[in-house]
């Protein structure tokens, strides 16, 4: 087992269609907002628009003409509906995060969004918690990229495990020792192969076995 102290190799994974199946909570989302008494086109419609900008739910209430406070409320009510996140959790991230924690490497939460939101999803999937040394939430007006120049040096074997080629575009620019690794959790035919200079795979199971088979 590596020795944690030396902190010399560090694994970012990201949360959102990476760790958590975020289109279903988003279809679940969605309905459940709907039944609040708005059409269901425009709910769709309007998440479309706000998520550009970094995604509420108290925000999305009043775009589709809450008041305020009602809103708050709703936002309330949406916690405690979704209290249980354990069920968007994909099946094989538990168990090889566990795996990878055993091996001595450290974990480490990268997410972006709204602030707020983000960190409402993180304390849900308390499950999780055990395995990350820290976690580090991006907002409007920082990116991921900022975090690694910030927490990274070239001196250290860092890798990013995102399902957004963007990201790991922006990455590969601003610190271009991160080793990006891509995961395709939506099409299993192009969950494995090569893009744009970086591995792409379709489990956290391939993960383990690419980090392995480096020999690091």
């Amino acid at each position: 087992m590596r020795n944690r102290e030396e902190n010399s190799f560090k694994i970012f994974i990201d949360m959102d269609g990476t760790q958590i199946d975020t289109n279903k909570y988003i279809q679940d989302l969605l309905i459940w907002i709907a039944r609040r008494g708005h059409k269901m086109e425009g709910v769709v419609s309007s998440y479309n628009i706000l998520r550009r900008s970094g995604y509420s739910i108290k925000n999305h209430l009043i775009f589709l003409g809450e008041s305020v406070n009602t809103a708050r409320m709703g936002e309330k009510e949406a916690e405690k509906y979704f209290a249980d996140f354990s069920k968007y959790i994909f099946s094989d991230v538990e168990p090889i995060l566990k795996r990878i924690q055993n091996l001595g490497f450290c974990l480490y939460l990268l997410t972006f969004g709204d602030e707020e939101f983000q960190k409402a999803k993180w304390q849900k999937l308390h499950l999780l918690h055990p395995f990350f040394e820290k976690t580090f939430f991006a907002h409007k007006g920082q990116s991921k990229g900022e975090i690694f120049v910030r927490e990274t040096s070239s001196d250290q074997v860092v890798y990013f495990i995102d399902d957004d080629e963007n990201w790991l575009s922006q990455v590969k620019e601003m610190a271009p020792w991160v080793n990006g690794v891509q995961i395709n959790r939506c099409d299993s035919q192009l969950a494995t192969g090569s893009s744009n200079g970086w591995p792409i795979i379709g489990s956290f199971e391939e993960l383990i076995k690419l980090i392995l088979e480096r020999g690091v």
